[in-house]
């Protein structure tokens, strides 16, 4: 359990992405947990990136609000083509479709726009398709 807003709000957007059904063998690493990835075997790879908070009033001891990105990257064995790993993109990003509203460990993350599924990256060994989410928190 968090202890504090930060903590919370990373232990709901990895609880949410957790009860997605993702297809049969895809494993996720999830952030500051060891993971190594399987030679062939497809993964999705979770970050949380938060962003500076804002404060919008002058007003001490006043939570701000809180905004960032949580980045799902899904991780294809290469020569497999790109459309199993831009399906999966596309699931991830209806999961966290806009107006998705997640109650979890204390705080209310909003989903204001539409996830950015990027191009298709080839890396070596894998084909890397990056699902941006931006989360904001109100006080």
């Amino acid at each position: 359990m968090a202890e504090t807003t930060e903590g919370a709000i990373a232990e709901a957007l990895i609880a949410h992405f957790s009860t997605m059904a993702l297809p049969a063998g895809v494993r996720t690493a999830y952030p500051g947990i060891a993971f190594t990835p399987d030679p062939g075997t497809p993964h999705v790879e979770l970050f949380v990136i938060p962003n500076t908070p804002i404060q919008r009033m002058i007003a001490f001891g006043r939570e701000p609000e809180r905004l960032g990105i949580f980045q799902a990257s899904v991780f294809w064995p290469e020569g497999q083509g790109i459309v199993k790993a831009t399906d999966l993109a596309a699931q991830i990003g209806q999961h966290f479709a806009r107006g998705t509203k997640i109650r979890e460990a204390g705080v209310v993350i909003w989903i204001m726009s539409d996830p950015d599924i990027a191009a298709p990256l080839q890396e070596k060994a894998w084909m890397q398709v990056p699902v941006s989410i931006r989360w904001h928190v109100y006080p």
